[in-house]
């Protein structure tokens, strides 16, 4: 399910009180799990560090499709969230500001292990620790 964007911050707050995020809220949800994946990047080096974190989403989204969405046909339910996944993948790779270096990333470090790219948004959990 894709974040709404209610008109006005009346509505915003409707919403968010039933459950619904707007894209801010969808954003700093996001922003939480990058920085568990930094926090772990400390002692886990980011190539098994993201194959948890893949492991764990197909973990979760496999129980709300079943348990919450009751979904009949499993194989589309995989296609659809691998197509969201593959697109918010490539938006992600397209992103300048995750390139270890780049003009966008302010805190660019001399060690590669302790560069943190900035995310679009900016700030401290845009992206995972550079650890390999």
């Amino acid at each position: 399910m894709e974040p709404t964007n209610p008109p006005n911050r009346k509505a915003r707050r409707a919403a968010r009180k039933e459950g619904q995020l707007d894209t801010s809220a969808f954003l700093k949800i996001a922003d939480k799990f990058i920085d568990v994946a930094n926090r772990e990047n400390q002692k886990t080096v980011a190539t098994d560090l993201h194959m948890a974190f893949l492991y764990a989403a197909a973990r979760y989204n496999a129980f709300v499709g079943r348990s919450v969405l009751d979904v009949e046909n499993h194989e589309q339910y995989v296609k659809e969230m691998g197509g969201h996944y593959i697109e918010m993948l490539r938006q992600h790779l397209a992103d300048p500001g995750l390139v270890p270096g780049a003009p966008d990333d302010p805190g660019v470090a001399d060690d590669a292990a302790a560069q943190t790219p900035e995310g679009p948004r900016g700030g401290s959990s845009g992206g995972p620790d550079q650890q390999n």
